[in-house]
């Protein structure tokens, strides 16, 4: 899975993936996932993911913050 953090929407404030919360602890906004675009970038090519003979969305697993199915 690609390496991802949460930050809150209203101060910014950053969790761990596992922090087991979707709001931010010091103001209740919404904790919003943070993608590591450039290690997408780098194991991933739209030519990789779509020549994966999966047809389903779980081609895209390995783009999603989400473990495999």
């Amino acid at each position: 899975m690609t390496q991802i953090q949460l930050r809150c929407s209203v101060c910014a404030a950053t969790y761990r993936d596992d922090a087991g919360t979707f709001v931010c602890a010091q103001d209740g906004g919404n904790l919003d996932v943070v993608l590591d675009y450039e290690s997408i970038r780098a194991a991933h090519s739209p030519k990789s993911i779509s020549s994966d003979p999966d047809g389903s969305i779980w081609r895209y697993q390995p783009l999603l913050p989400v473990g495999t199915p």
